[in-house]
């Protein structure tokens, strides 16, 4: 089978082979090894007994000691296919990031990339604003922060309008736009649709090709 166990599980951790539990539950579904459930050799196992597993080439990989994931398909290296559109695009971002305060970008890029459903970019942004200085709490918390007491006016602004620009279909409210007003000057709220909408272009591009970590 795809799944295969490998003996070396640390002597009596609960549901590992030495469990008699685990022994008596699995006697009847799979083959034992000479020498019982806690000798060596190779045995098949069911896919509830997430132990120490090693996968199928291709579809799942390593995370953590005693668990795996599956690993999403990469359709394609987008950079390497057209690097001329990618370098632009480098280029738009930096432009965009100008005169912005860095937890506010990251914040927005972040909300931006949940919205998108880009699990790239949303492990990328949280990286780079934990290196900006961005709480932990402030992170877990930014997919509810209409809920949330920790942002301040000028950011919930900024999300609001992330938010409205992000979801074009459903427009931008001239009330959300007014209350982003309020707290940015027009050059400043410039540079911040700029970022929201270079965003949505790396949440497109990768979401598209699917690009996870670890890709190219």
């Amino acid at each position: 089978g795809a799944w295969e166990w490998s003996s070396r599980w640390p002597a009596g951790r609960c549901g590992g082979p030495n469990s008699r539990a685990r022994t008596r539950a699995h006697r009847t579904r799979d083959k034992v090894p000479p020498g019982g459930a806690s000798g060596p050799g190779i045995r098949k196992l069911t896919h509830d007994s997430a132990v120490r597993m090693r996968p199928a080439p291709g579809r799942f990989r390593a995370y953590g000691r005693y668990m795996t994931t599956f690993q999403v398909p990469q359709r394609m290296n987008f950079s390497a296919v057209s690097p001329k559109v990618f370098k632009a695009v480098l280029a738009l971002d930096a432009v965009a990031r100008e005169g912005l305060d860095p937890v506010l970008l990251e914040l927005v890029q972040i909300r931006t990339s949940q919205v998108n459903r880009c699990a790239y970019c949303i492990s990328y942004n949280i990286s780079d604003a934990r290196k900006a200085g961005e709480s932990e709490e402030r992170i877990h918390q930014l997919a509810a922060w209409e809920e949330s007491s920790l942002f301040t006016e000028e950011e919930r602004a900024a999300l609001a309008l992330t938010e409205s620009v992000t979801l074009l279909p459903e427009g931008v409210p001239d009330a959300v736009y007014e209350e982003a007003a309020r707290h940015f000057e027009e050059k400043e709220l410039a540079q911040l649709i700029a970022l929201i909408f270079t965003t949505n272009a790396w949440n497109r591009m990768n979401v598209t090709t699917r690009k996870t970590l670890g890709t190219e």
